[in-house]
Parts: C-alpha cells; structure tokens; sequence
C-alpha cells in the first residue's frame, strides 16, 4: 500500500503541475482582450499579470521574440535549453521537458521542467510559461522519507515485540524447571509447589502431571525412595520430552516468522501484479463502495482511482437497462449463491458504452461472513465485435457457397473429415455422415491419388494453401469430378491443426471441354488439311508464275542474245578485214612520206592538222580495243544465251562452273565500285567438277537467287560503314565447289551482318521476306529449295552467325535418276 501510495501521490503532484500551467495558460489567453484593449505593448502590465496569478509552485514566465528573452519574471528565472533534451507531451499543449544525456533518473528529473507555449498572431511576442519539477521532486521525496521512517518504526516495535513474546513462551518451561529441582526434598518438606499456568495444553498437563506426582510421593514418600531410580529415569525422559517440545516450539516460531516474510513478498508481488495488471480490479464494501481501483481500471471506465474510491461507482457505469440484472448478480454473490461470472454493457466516463466481462469473488471472513466483493473486468467490445463480424462473414461465406454449388469442408492434420455441409452430397454422391471421420482419398479416382496426395503434403510442409482438380467414384460408380481449393488452420500459437476449404463440382465443365477439344481436334485437322492444302495451291501458284516469268524472260533474253549476236558477229568479223585495209594504208602512207618528204603546202599543212603520226601510232591500239569490246559482247551474250535455257526440263549434263560465272558475268553490273562503295570481291575456288546430270535452266536459278541475296545483304551492311571501315574489311563473296564421292557440294558464302536465327528458321517459306514493299517476293529461296530438293534430289543449307556472315550450302548428286 506503501508503493501504490507513493505512485498516487506522485501522480496527484504532477496533475497538480500540469494543471497549474494548463490554469496559468488559460488566465493569460483569457486577459488577452483585455490587455489587447488597454496596452499589449507595456511590460509592466505584463508583469503585473504575472505577480497577480499565486501557485504553490514557483512560476517561471519568458517574453520571446525570436528565440531571445524580452522580459522574465522573476528576474532570477533562468530558461532552459528548448533545442536539446526529450520533451514529452502531457496533453492540452502542455509538455514536460527533460535534460539528455547519461542524467541519473532522479538528476534528470529533478532538473526537468513542465511549460507550454502560448502563441497568437496579434502579439509581439511568445508567452513561456514553466514550473520547475524540483518542488515536485523535493516534495515527493519528503513524502517517501516519511514513509519509511513509519516503516522503520513499525519494524523496530516488531522485533522490539519479539523478545517479550519468546519470554512469554518460556517462562512456564522456567518455572516448570525450577520446581523440577530437588523435588524429593521439596516433596519430603511439604514445601507448597508452585506450577506454571498457561494456554499450553501440554505444559498444563505436564503440570498436573508434577501434581500427582507431589501427591503421590507426599503419601507414599517410601515407595518413592525405592523407587527412586525409577523415578529419576521418568525424569530424564521427560526432560527430554520437554527439551524436544521446547525445540519444536522454537522450529514453529521459525516457520511462522518464515510465512510471514513470505506473505509480506506475497503482499507485494500481489500490489504489483494488480497495478500492471491489463484487466481491471475492483474491490467491493458491502455498502457497494469501491475500496480498491487500480490503473487498468482508470482506461477501461476512464474516472481516476480519486474519483471511483469511497463511491457507488456502479451506479455511473452501469446502464439503466442493465441495473436490474447486476443487482442481481450482487446478491447472488453476498448470499453466495453464484454470480462469479457475467457479460453486460458498461458506460465510460465519456458516455461511450463498452462491453465488459465481469468476474466475482466474494469476500468471506474465517466466520464464513462476506465482508465484500472483489472483480475483475475485461473490455472485450473489440472481441464482441469481432466475433459478430466474423459470425456474419461465415454466414456470407456459407450463403455464397451454396448459391455456387460449393460444399463447406474441414479436415484434420490426420487428413480425417471434420466438418462437412449438406451439398456434399451433390457434388460427391454420398452424405455428410457417410464422409465424416473417413479420408478424402477413400472416395478418389486411384489414376488421382498420387498426384492429390504430394498436392496435400506440400501444403501441409509448407503451411500453404492448395488447388487441385480431382475424379471421386459415386456409390453407384460413377467418376464425376471435383475443384478442391484449401487453406490451412492455425491455432493461437501457429501451429497447423487441419485445413479448410471449399469443393466446387467441374463434372459437367470437365465433359464439355472434353466435347470441346474432341471438336477442336476435328477443326484443328480439317484447317491443317486446308492450310496444307493452301499452301501447295499458292507453291503451285507461285512455281507456275515464276516459271512462266523466266520463260518469258528466258526467251526476252534469247531473243535480244540472237538479236545482238548478228551485229556483234559481223562487226566481229569484219575487223580482221578493216586491220588489213589499215596496215595497207598506213604502208601507203609511209612510202609516200618516205619518197615525197617535201609535200605541197596544202598536203603539208593537212598533215599537220591530221596529226598523221598519232593516227598511225595510236590507230592499231584502236583496232585492238574494237576487237577487245567486240569478243566482250560475244560473251556477254553466250552468258544470256545460256541463261536463257530457263525453260528447259530436259535432263542433261551440264557444267556448274559455267553455269556459275554466267550468273557472276549478268551480275557484274552490282559486283563493280560504285560511288559509295568500293567493288564486291569475289573469290573462286572451283575443284575438279565432272559433268553434272541436272535441268542447267533451274540450277542458274538458283545461282542468280543466291547471289543476289549476298550482294543485297552486303550493300546494305555498306551503307552503315565508312569508307576506311570498307577499305579495312572489304565485302567479298566467296565460291567454292567440290566433289564428295557421288555428291557435289557447292558452297555461296559472304562476310555480310548475318541473318538472325528467328529469321533464318523461315527464309525458306513461301511469300516471306525481310526486304522492303517492291524489292522482294519472297519465293526466290522458296523456289530455290524446291528446285535443290525436289527436282534433284539434294538439299540446301543456311549457316549463318551474326556480324561473321552467311553460307549457303547445296548438295546435289552427280547423277539424277529421273
């Protein structure tokens, strides 16, 4: 009680400070009008203000005006540092301040301050108002010096008390010994025996005991001699008897003082249990007071310990409708018929109703009166209204279940059926009593079980929820299918327990996408049967306008070969003819100039203006050049002539190296420098190739396709790089063939960016392209693969790696069997 009124009076004298600087701040807020109407701007005024306003406490009040002191009182006030320290609010505005730092607990108290702030915009000034807590602290420790020297007094009246008392408690042993001393003489003399008279049954009988004895040995003092040894061993036992009392009278007085220490510790761990105690703790006089209120109990009703104490408090935190039914419950407990525990509404201090939990005891003294009641008393209005909400969630959940279809379950950690709703019974085929206390596997398809059950234990390794779709068999054998969704139970410690969840039934969903698939399978390979059909139709498509465009283009070409053949041949022919008539000519003139060196003036001066030496020198090297271009032409048009056989299908040997630089000569036109870029390189490396049993038409084909793709990728890759860059790695084809047993392997390859391997896996399909609308149709390499592959039986391979380049490999034998 010592501790719980030490913190009261703590508690009573920090109220009592905030209350004084809440009281200080509202008076100056209040005489603001006031002195706003006469003259803020006079100190003096303030001050006598401030000397107006008494407190038990002194007062410290501050002018501030930008974090400087106008004006103090008293004058001896000394304002603390507000930028340091811990400051802690107390509500209302009202804050305690306290110094940082490794302060002992009391130092630092006892330098702390209480002050608020009080700050408008029509003053010039800020108004601090602090109370030290030294007062407070010199107060409070007055208090508990005081206590302990009444606690130091009731110790020393204690042990003062115990040596009068340990007397008491001897003296009759005393007394007893000394009558005990030569007792036959005593006896002999008939001298009166003074016994002991006490509470103590065994000394009284000891006593009586000694009487006897005094009379019997008065009556027979004979016997008594010669029993005399007897007598002295009788003697000797109860001396020990009496010594063993004796140490059993001082063991009870050491357990006894050991109980009280014990209960004093009780005491206190009892105090302290009650004052940090979450629930409340009320105890009852039999007028209906409170007698005890503990700090729980001041946030659970909200009136102070000083408040409730002495009162009928009952009859501020119980709602009218409910008076009757703790009347009741009160009597019940003073006529202790019941009434331990309860559950009603209460009232705060604040008009707000809570629900609370009462536990009663009665208070009954060792004559079996009650003496009072004492309670304990638990807020459990969250609880409650948690437990409504939870209650009408479930009740959603379970509505909302059924309107779906679903059935409610619950399963043990054994994997035993604990709970079940009635539409198990739709879903599954069998009642909720049929399932209950079984395993969900008894009743699942076997072709499910494994995969169900490592679903199951996964969930349960890992305190998971689950998801799964499974196949039960009805009592009548039926496979129907079920989706099962859980999640697992916890108890209050977290450990799993079981799980929960709801199964929904799939079986109609499961034969309609059953049905469904069947039927997209069928759709599936009509389209499949269709698209390949398309795509032969449009391969077809292609094939016959692509070879009916070389067809034309083949007999364009021959017919523009013949047409230049003829002049090319007679211009051809005729040179020989026009060289001889030169050399005649110029021999003519030599042997003119030889016999007339001095020709007329007119000759003369033609000479000179013919420049007849230059034209004899330089006119021989012009011959040569005709012929030169003339045997070019000739070539240029075997190359056409050649590649004009398109529309050839007869089979016949062929030469693919001709075949080869037919194609290079038709395309030299791209291969040579240009402007921004210097010439393609091409590099030969023929082997030794036999005549090949090929359609020569389609081979050229596939040559001009190839090696056009090459120079498209390498004139695109120039446009990105300078000229040094070009000079450094220039852009070259490369052409190699050889002969591999009855195969022939012709390999086209280029040091162009490369083709990406999303690319390279289509370029081979019909109508695909990576170029520009206009610049490609995307058959050339289609076409290609099906003249390689299909007319002559090899095969056509792109390798490619980018930023190295790309090689395409065709393999055809040297020898076609159809």
């Amino acid at each position: 009680m010592t501790i719980i009124g030490s913190r009261v009076q703590f508690q009573n004298s920090e109220t009592q400070a905030i209350t004084i600087i809440e009281s200080i701040s509202k008076e100056f807020k209040n005489n603001l009008e006031i002195t706003q109407t006469y003259r803020w701007g006079d100190l003096n005024l303030f001050q006598a203000l401030i000397e107006a306003k008494r407190s038990p406490y002194p007062i410290n009040v501050f002018l501030l005006s930008d974090s400087s002191i106008i004006r103090r009182y008293p004058d001896t006030a000394t304002l603390f540092d507000l930028d340091s320290g811990v400051v802690a609010e107390q509500g209302n505005n009202v804050y305690h301040w306290k110094p940082g730092g490794s302060i002992p607990f009391m130092a630092q108290w006892r330098q702390s301050h209480y002050y608020t702030i009080i700050r408008e915009s029509t003053l010039p000034w800020d108004i601090l108002v602090s109370l030290p807590a030294e007062p407070i602290i010199s107060q409070l420790q007055g208090f508990y010096i005081r206590n302990l020297a009444i606690l130091l007094g009731i110790m020393g009246f204690a042990i003062m008390s115990a040596n009068p008392l340990t007397r008491y408690l001897i003296q009759p042993l005393t007394q007893l010994a000394n009558v005990s001393e030569n007792l036959p003489q005593k006896v002999s003399d008939q001298d009166p025996l003074h016994l002991p008279k006490t509470e103590i049954l065994e000394f009284n009988l000891l006593s009586a005991n000694f009487q006897v004895m005094a009379e019997a040995l008065g009556e027979k003092f004979k016997e008594i001699k010669a029993a005399n040894e007897e007598l002295e061993q009788r003697v000797i036992e109860r001396t020990k008897r009496l010594s063993e009392a004796n140490q059993t009278l001082a063991a009870e007085v050491r357990e006894r003082q050991r109980i009280e220490t014990e209960i004093r510790k009780s005491q206190q761990r009892l105090a302290l249990m009650v004052e940090q105690t979450p629930l409340a703790v009320l105890e009852w006089n039999m007028k209906f007071e409170v007698v005890s209120w503990n700090p729980a109990a001041e946030r659970i009703f909200g009136y102070r310990a000083e408040e409730a104490i002495g009162t009928r408090i009952a009859e501020k935190i119980v709602p009218p409708e409910w008076v009757a039914h703790v009347q009741t419950v009160m009597g019940d407990l003073i006529e202790q018929r019941g009434g331990t525990r309860s559950t009603n509404e209460n009232v705060r201090k604040d008009g707000q109703r809570i629900i609370c939990q009462w536990y009663n005891t009665p208070l009954i003294n060792p004559v079996g009166e009650c003496i009072g009641i004492a309670s304990m008393i638990q807020d459990i209005t969250e609880r409650q209204r948690a437990e409504v909400e939870l209650r009408e969630s479930e009740q959603r959940f379970r509505d909302v279940s059924e309107a779906a279809g679903e059935y409610l379950w619950e399963i043990s950690l054994e994997g035993r059926y604990t709970y079940l709703s009635e539409r198990v019974e739709a879903v599954k085929g069998y009642s909720a009593e049929d399932l209950l206390g079984r395993s969900p596997f008894d009743v699942m398809y076997k072709g499910d079980l494994q995969r169900a059950q490592e679903i199951v234990a996964h969930a349960i390794a890992h305190q998971t929820t689950f998801k799964m779709e499974c196949r039960d068999i009805t009592p009548e054998g039926e496979i129907v299918w079920e989706e099962v969704n859980g999640v697992p139970r916890l108890d209050e410690q977290g450990n799993l327990i079981g799980f929960r969840g709801a199964g929904l039934s799939i079986t109609d969903r499961k034969r309609s996408e059953l049905e469904l698939r069947q039927s997209e399978a069928r759709l599936r390979q009509k389209a499949e049967e269709l698209q390949q059909t398309l795509g032969q139709l449009q391969q077809t498509q292609a094939k016959l306008v692509q070879s009916e465009k070389m067809s034309s283009l083949g007999q364009l070409v021959a017919g523009v070969a013949h047409e230049i053949n003829n002049p090319v041949n007679f211009i051809y022919g005729n040179l020989t003819h026009a060289e001889e008539y030169v050399e005649d000519l110029l021999a003519v003139i030599a042997s003119y100039q030889e016999h007339y060196p001095e020709p007329v003036a007119a000759v003369g001066e033609q000479l000179q203006d013919s420049e007849v030496e230059f034209l004899v020198e330089d006119f021989p090297r012009l011959i040569n050049s005709m012929r030169e271009g003339a045997r070019r032409i000739r070539e240029i048009v075997a190359s056409l002539r050649n590649f004009s056989r398109l529309d050839e299908s007869d089979l016949k040997p062929a030469n693919l190296h001709e075949g080869l630089d037919n194609s290079l000569m038709i395309l030299r036109s791209r291969l040579k420098e240009k402007s921004d870029r210097p010439e393609i390189q091409v590099i030969r490396e023929y082997g030794e190739l036999p005549l090949i049993d090929c359609y020569p038409g389609q081979l050229n084909q596939v040559f001009m396709n190839i090696l056009a793709n090459s120079i498209d990728a390498l004139e695109e890759r120039d446009r990105t790089r300078s000229r040094e860059q070009m000079q450094q790695q220039p852009s070259c084809i490369c052409i190699t063939t050889q002969r591999q047993g009855n195969e022939v392997q012709i390999s086209i390859r280029d040091n162009g960016p490369g083709i990406p391997d999303n690319v390279r896996e289509k370029i081979f399909n019909p109508f695909f392209t990576t170029k520009d609308v206009g610049k490609g149709t995307g058959l050339g390499l289609s076409i290609s693969y099906q003249i390689i592959v299909d007319h002559h039986g090899g095969s056509l391979e792109c390798h490619s790696t980018l930023g190295e380049g790309t090689e395409f490999g065709i393999t055809i034998p040297t020898t076609l069997s159809h």
